[in-house]
């Protein structure tokens, strides 16, 4: 926070501090459904029911994506014609400049969230430890990145896009090392609305927790 309030500014970092917020939110918006396919890919997995399993990852990997790619693109298109400004109440940043970061930063919890979505392999194959350190260290690379983009006197907008480079690192390594653990083949067939639909309810549970913090939180 210091480094922020120095770089920044308080009023510049107060704009930040509210839009990144807002996009936070979308981090509940696969409501609960990556935590119930954790569970249910394991079951399967261990069962050694191959065929569940490329269903489990290709409907929440689907259904997780659609979800953040409809907020990006509503983002997209109805953020232009909002007053971010004068509704947020900034002070520094222009009511683009809020779409952008806004967008940025939806794009930056689809990375996380859809690579996040492998990490079913891993537990499943006792790995959870690994995939974990790999997430932290991610996190941690995000932090640096963020650090060095106040150091180059880069905009908001440029931060954020700067800060995406670990979590795509991570997603491109978790993609590749997890097909040599599982063999993971998707096709447009394995899309499966009941089995969608049959995980809702338990995923919402799952979500109250959280959802119940950010409220609370913010």
């Amino acid at each position: 926070v210091p480094a922020y309030i120095y770089y920044l500014g308080i009023e510049l970092y107060g704009d930040w501090i509210v839009i990144s917020a807002i996009a936070s939110f979308f981090t509940m918006s696969d409501i609960g459904i990556s935590s119930v396919s954790n569970n249910m890919f394991s079951i399967s997995y261990n069962r050694n029911e191959i065929a569940d399993c490329n269903k489990i990852l290709y409907n929440n990997l689907l259904f997780t994506c659609s979800v953040l790619f409809i907020g990006i693109l509503l983002i997209t298109v109805v953020g232009p014609y909002m007053d971010l400004k004068q509704l947020l109440n900034f002070h520094c940043i222009t009511n683009t400049e809020g779409v952008i970061i806004c967008i940025l930063l939806v794009f930056q919890i689809l990375l996380v969230m859809g690579g996040n979505v492998f990490d079913s392999i891993y537990n499943a194959v006792h790995l959870a430890h690994k995939v974990t350190y790999i997430n932290n260290i991610a996190k941690f690379a995000n932090a640096l990145f963020i650090f060095l983009g106040l150091i180059l006197n880069l905009n908001l907008s440029e931060i954020v896009a700067l800060s995406m480079v670990p979590y795509i690192v991570v997603d491109v390594y978790k993609i590749t090392q997890s097909k040599k653990i599982f063999n993971y083949k998707f096709s447009r067939k394995l899309l499966d609305f009941n089995y969608l639909k049959s995980i809702i309810k338990p995923s919402v549970g799952f979500m109250f927790f959280p959802a119940g913090n950010a409220i609370l939180f913010q």
